[in-house]
């Protein structure tokens, strides 16, 4: 190993270092992502404004500064000039840099509200379960089916429904219970 660091030239061995620190580096937080210590942050250096397609960040310097560093080692490899594997080197951080914000930008936009709320179920059709008394005298339980198969508290200001009632739910009463009627 000694012998292979001694043979390389100042201009390869500064590629060579690049590349094992990036990569390095890019290994670590992938790790630490992975067992979830990295708690999703990272050094925003965007503008203000664009607050979701985030170029400047650690991550993408590290992309950018890993591919930097391999493209350039095989530009050397190929036996092309300085200026051209520079060239190299940096058209092909820059295309980590951007891969790895649209990468990141793409899973930010995948995120989904699944808060069930009850106000949502207005005008839903549900299937009484434990009777509801007439007149608000008590609470039943309705099913509905919201996503997933909701059950909620129920009163109806009509007569009692019985088990089994296909039922329209027309308010919410408080924070968890429904107003219903006979559909």
């Amino acid at each position: 190993m000694i012998a292979f660091w001694a043979n390389l030239g100042t201009f390869e061995k500064v590629f060579w270092f690049i590349a094992i620190l990036a990569t390095t580096v890019m290994l670590m937080q992938l790790i630490l992502t992975f067992l979830g210590m990295d708690h999703g942050h990272d050094a925003d250096l965007s503008h203000p404004g664009d607050a979701h397609f985030q170029i400047f960040t650690v991550r993408n310097f590290m992309a950018f500064f890993a591919l930097f560093g391999w493209v350039g080692l095989a530009s050397i490899n190929a036996r092309q000039t300085v200026p051209v594997t520079i060239a190299f080197a940096l058209a092909g951080g820059c295309v980590a840099m951007g891969l790895v914000a649209g990468v990141l930008y793409g899973i930010s936009r995948m995120t989904e509200d699944a808060t069930f709320k009850v106000a949502d179920v207005v005008g839903g059709l549900g299937k009484v379960y434990i009777p509801v008394p007439g007149a608000r005298a008590g609470n039943g339980k309705v099913t509905i089916t919201h996503g997933s198969l909701r059950e909620l508290d129920a009163v109806t200001d009509g007569g009692p429904l019985p088990t089994g009632t296909q039922v329209r739910v027309k308010a919410v009463v408080d924070g968890s219970t429904i107003l219903v009627e006979r559909s």
